[in-house]
């Protein structure tokens, strides 16, 4: 289980890094542009922009790997999600119980 959680955090972690690089990536473009334009060498930059915003290549081949590793994903965070709801409802049961004890202890306190 411990792997699996790992996976799934991972999973997440690459996502969150991923959305922002693509915000950082669109912020940077009118600074890139604009360093361009007054005639600055931002060719590694402009290079980096380009990768990020390139995307998965458009052969079939990419595109089926790119399915296989999406499904992988998807599977690792329905897994994380459905153990995360099992113990949500079991800190739920615990959480109700310990609420009722304490009702039973101030009633029997009165």
């Amino acid at each position: 289980m411990a792997v699996k959680l790992d996976d799934a955090a991972r999973i997440l972690v690459q996502y969150l890094l991923a959305t922002a690089v693509e915000q950082a990536s669109e912020e940077s473009k009118p600074w890139i542009q604009s360093a361009a334009d007054a005639a600055a060498d931002v060719a590694l930059e402009a290079r980096i922009v380009n990768f990020v915003d390139g995307g998965l290549g458009h052969s079939a081949d990419a595109a089926k790997l790119a399915r296989e590793a999406l499904e992988d994903k998807i599977r690792k965070l329905e897994m994380f999600a459905s153990l995360a709801a099992s113990y949500m409802v079991e800190l739920r049961a615990k959480h109700d119980l310990l609420a009722d004890e304490a009702i039973d202890a101030k009633s029997n306190d009165e």
